[in-house]
């Protein structure tokens, strides 16, 4: 696996910060509850002084399926366990906010996720997971939960890949032929710098502001280069209109500003803590 994972991130640009690894797909049942379809995500209920239900402001949807390891936990995962400890239960875990009012893009990208998903499973179809990861503690048990960025096949073949892994530079690649679901709400034209600091764009789920840093140095290359600016350039270019309207005092807060901004964004698809040294690490 280790020559297949070295040619897959080769080929498709794969970010350091992703695990690849064989795997085959099984449904996932929680108290007679198919996970493996989309659902609503548990969230704490508010109740209002009359009594009434506070409205969800930031309703979470998502999909969820258990799998079968077919390459060697990573030591990292697996150095808190006792000798002769069974491995912990891994799933993969497909969760992200749908907007109010609903983004029909978000629940059809889930929806379509769920159905091939399921389908892998029935065929017991083994394939390379490209993942976030993550280790958790729930109800004091240790579990790893991927967030999936792309499924390829053994052969090579990118199966289905997750728009946000693309916006957010975890892997270079052109959508499978077959996956119909392409990004995370509507197009929306970015004509001017954004007024809201905190404001995220919905086709993307990157920050509005980012988005218009990478439109605006991309404007600024040459015609004929096709490399996507940097991070760093985008952040610095965003930490410098953060000066420039008083958002920020200095270069230092600024940058701060930026970076933590892109991790909200980031962490609200692929969950909090994968951009640590050692994605995984637990809580």
């Amino acid at each position: 696996m280790n020559d297949q994972s070295a040619d897959l991130r080769k080929k498709f640009r794969i970010s350091t910060l992703c695990q690849l690894f064989e795997a085959t797909l099984l449904p996932c049942w929680e108290e007679g509850f198919p996970r493996h379809h989309v659902h609503r995500l548990a969230t704490q209920v508010v109740i209002e002084p009359n009594g009434h239900l506070g409205v969800d402001l930031d309703p979470q949807m998502g999909v969820v399926l258990h799998i079968m390891r077919h390459t060697v936990l990573l030591p990292m995962a697996n150095d808190s366990l006792s000798k002769g400890q069974p491995a912990p239960p891994e799933s993969i875990y497909i969760a992200m906010p749908v907007g109010s009012p609903l983004l029909l893009q978000r629940t059809q990208l889930l929806q379509e996720a769920s159905r091939f998903f399921i389908d892998l499973s029935q065929d017991e179809t083994r394939v390379v997971l490209v993942t976030i990861s993550h280790r958790r503690l729930i109800n004091r048990h240790l579990v790893i939960r991927h967030c999936p960025v792309a499924l390829v096949s053994l052969e090579g073949d990118l199966l289905w890949l997750h728009p946000a892994g693309l916006n957010y530079g975890l892997i270079k690649a052109p959508f499978p032929k077959r996956q119909r679901s392409r990004t995370l709400g509507p197009r929306l034209p970015l004509k001017r710098d954004p007024d809201l600091f905190n404001e995220m764009d919905d086709a993307t789920g990157l920050p509005t502001m980012y988005v218009y840093a990478k439109e605006c140095l991309k404007a600024a290359q040459e015609a004929d280069e096709k490399e996507e600016p940097v991070f760093a350039a985008v952040l610095d270019f965003q930490a410098q209109s953060l000066i420039r309207r008083s958002i920020a005092e200095d270069a230092e807060t600024a940058i701060t500003l930026a970076t933590q901004q892109f991790l909200r964004g980031f962490e609200s698809f692929f969950g909090m803590g994968g951009l640590l040294p050692e994605p995984g690490h637990l809580d």
